[in-house]
């Protein structure tokens, strides 16, 4: 699978996540919904950057990287802990 294919599915996911963290920061009370909806909105900036970024024209000679599995593991870990 092309690795453009699945940086769009990730986005697609973790851009669901971080919307549904948005909607329920929306609904607390007061102001305890404010950290979760800017942290939701951050991370869905984010994957839609990823998404659109996927859509680049790649030229036919061009290699594939590597998937650097430490980056995408350690990138991960760290959108679930925000979102935790």
């Amino acid at each position: 699978m092309p690795l453009n294919k699945i940086d769009r599915m990730l986005a697609v996911l973790i851009g669901g996540l971080c919307a549904g963290v948005v909607w329920i920061g929306l609904d607390m009370r007061g102001d305890a919904g404010v950290f979760p909806v800017i942290a939701g909105s951050l991370g869905g900036l984010a994957c839609l950057g990823i998404g659109l970024d996927s859509f680049r024209r790649k030229l036919p000679d061009e290699s594939q990287l590597p998937v650097a599995w430490q980056r995408f593991t350690l990138w991960c870990l760290c959108v679930l802990g925000l979102l935790g």
